[in-house]
């Protein structure tokens, strides 16, 4: 059922001299179009609106009209809803906005950039941790004793690690019974 305030300006909408589109009518009750974020429901309402128009204070206007006001009013009472208060801000100076360019990031990354670098442990604490960290190498001493050194003449070679007496003569490219010659 509809209320009586909805209902009374449903007829007041539906004899009323209406704007060509459902754009000029959102714009003359003083909202803007990109309150209204769904596509599919923008065409439906404005189908209903070219109806409205053309019904023009017949019978069944009304009941159009008021689906088109509802339709309104719900995106009148989320565009009240979503309008937050800009932050006051200082202006951004040439310089930073030529970084920012640069860096390809919004201002929103470029806080979150200034966020992880603060983050981020400082470089005399990064260098403090890696001299303190125990280090294999230079400064430390082997408690293995070192291997003996292996002498040429002591290295036995076996039978599968042993060179073949005879290499192969031909290369790749001259396999045996193909010859890259004009006698034959």
């Amino acid at each position: 059922m509809l209320d009586i305030s909805l209902k009374k300006r449903a007829q007041e909408l539906s004899i009323a001299a209406l704007p060509s589109s459902l754009h000029g009518y959102i714009l003359a009750i003083g909202m803007e179009r990109p309150q209204f974020t769904d596509y599919r429901e923008w065409t439906q309402y404005s189908c209903l609106y070219k109806a409205l128009r053309k019904s023009n204070g017949a019978p069944g206007s009304e009941v159009i009209a008021a689906r088109l006001l509802e339709f309104i009013d719900r995106y009148q009472s989320l565009a009240e809803a979503r309008e937050i208060q800009p932050e006051n801000q200082k202006a951004l100076t040439k310089k930073e906005r030529r970084r920012l360019r640069r860096e390809g990031l919004d201002k929103g990354g470029h806080q979150l950039a200034i966020a992880l670098q603060k983050a981020k442990p400082s470089k005399a604490t990064v260098l403090n941790d890696w001299k303190s960290a125990p280090r294999i190498g230079l400064g430390m001493q082997s408690t293995m004793r070192p291997p003996p050194k292996t002498r040429r003449d002591e290295v036995k070679i076996d039978e599968h690690t042993a060179p073949q007496g005879k290499a192969a003569p031909y290369h790749a490219l001259y396999i045996p019974g193909w010859t890259l010659s004009d006698s034959e």
